[in-house]
């Protein structure tokens, strides 16, 4: 079976402080085996576009999925994960189509 960015959970932050209450440790635990599969969407959508904010790549990722289901944060937040296991980096800044506000560019790590 192929590893995915989240099969080592020492490699990531916990999901749920252990302060936290009962109901985030269980959210915590019905979202940790999809982390994967939403970085993979997102890896998918940055290769694609080639350079994207984090939002527009979410988006291009959940509508390749074909999900309503979904929601478009479930993907944006995995950019930071997927930049800090150095599968892309910040190549820049520009105003995002979706926001309209100024953030930072990635690209797929070369």
């Amino acid at each position: 079976m192929a590893r995915t960015l989240f099969d080592d959970q020492d490699e990531i932050a916990p999901l749920a402080r252990s302060s936290d209450p009962p109901t985030s440790h269980q959210a915590a635990a019905q979202i940790a085996g999809k982390l994967g599969y939403y970085a993979a969407g997102m890896l998918q959508a940055v290769t694609s576009l080639g350079e994207a904010t984090a939002s527009e790549a979410a988006r291009h990722a959940r509508e390749a999925d074909g999900s309503n289901v979904i929601s478009v944060e479930s993907y944006r937040k995995r950019a930071g994960e997927l930049e800090r296991a150095g599968k892309i980096e910040v190549v820049g800044t520009r105003k995002c189509k979706v926001t309209g506000k100024q953030a930072r560019t990635f690209k797929v790590k070369t």
